[in-house]
């Protein structure tokens, strides 16, 4: 299906160095910051703001949006409130509007919160989408970053993420991979950015430019999802488009239509003395027709084809 972009208009917070943000602006989407907190001073008033309850929310909206000509708006849930988009159905009334939910529901806006006459509701996550009554979309990677591996790797194994509780359990996997002879780079960091010094083993937030070019040096990729995870998440996409295996905890990747035993190696279900055995299977590469419903474009398709269904 062939995306008219000027259609379509995507809304999302920036951090510094977003892949996300500037991925899609790179693919020729129009792409808008919600809020007018372009630095962090101004961030942290409109997140007093918005805690305290004060009135006349809409004076951190950007502005910008209202003005757009579009036929769907696609939101990113982080940071969004449901004002928000009440404030976007009212400027925009004959334009769809998508919470598109890349994150589980309990991390982020409560869908109930959210009117279906404001918005649609749309989630990769079977679980959040049966008890929040939402669509569920495909899982997808933006193409445009795939990398060429290098020769010889050096990492066996690289894990990049938050800590989210996990740091003791990851640290315990990685002597445990390093007892069997593996080589690891794992790069830990805070929850959140005033909370980097909290603990000595936290590092900075990785650019994904800088992540990719370690994914190029590395044999594997480490994926360590929340409880009752029981979609496919980003890592895993990462592994598939990238020729690069994945270890995950993840049970779910049973179920994924590109599994296979040379491509992930799941934690609590395969035998950890045959992980140098996984090591050792060629991986094998996935035809890229198969690859194609699981681009970021081919997700936007699916929300215009449910516009024509």
């Amino acid at each position: 299906m062939k995306i008219d972009k000027s259609r379509i208009c995507f809304v999302s917070a920036k951090a510094k160095n977003d892949e996300y943000f500037d991925g899609i602006a790179k693919m020729g989407y129009r792409i808008l910051i919600p809020y007018k907190d372009w630095n962090i001073i101004m961030r942290c008033l409109r997140e007093a703001w918005f805690r305290l309850k004060l009135p006349k929310r809409s004076i951190w909206y950007n502005s910008k949006i209202s003005k757009v000509h579009a036929d769907m708006f696609i939101v990113k849930d982080p940071l969004i409130v449901p004002e928000f988009l009440g404030w976007m159905r009212k400027n925009h009334p004959q334009s769809r509007i998508i919470l598109n939910y890349n994150n589980r529901a309990a991390m982020s806006i409560n869908p109930d919160k959210v009117s279906n006459k404001v918005a649609e509701k749309w989630s990769y996550d079977k679980d959040d989408c049966e008890k929040y009554n939402m669509k569920l979309k495909h899982g997808s990677y933006m193409d445009i970053y795939r990398i060429k591996k290098l020769g010889r790797p050096v990492i066996d194994v690289l894990y990049l993420g938050r800590d989210k509780g996990r740091a003791n359990m990851l640290f315990d996997l990685k002597r445990q991979l390093e007892h069997m002879g593996l080589k690891t780079y794992f790069h830990i960091c805070a929850d959140r950015k005033f909370q980097r010094y909290k603990k000595p083993y936290y590092k900075p937030i990785l650019p994904y430019q800088d992540y990719l070019r370690l994914m190029r040096k590395s044999r594997s990729i480490l994926n360590i999802v929340q409880p009752g995870q029981t979609s496919i998440t980003m890592r895993e996409y990462e592994a598939v488009f990238n020729n690069v295996k994945c270890i995950t905890n993840n049970p779910a990747i049973r179920e994924f239509e590109l599994y296979h035993p040379s491509r992930y190696f799941i934690l609590g279900i395969d035998d950890m003395k045959t992980i140098q055995e996984f090591f050792k299977k060629e991986f094998m590469p996935v035809e890229e027709e198969k690859l194609e419903e699981y681009k970021f474009d081919a997700m936007v398709a699916q929300f215009l084809n449910e516009e024509t269904s």
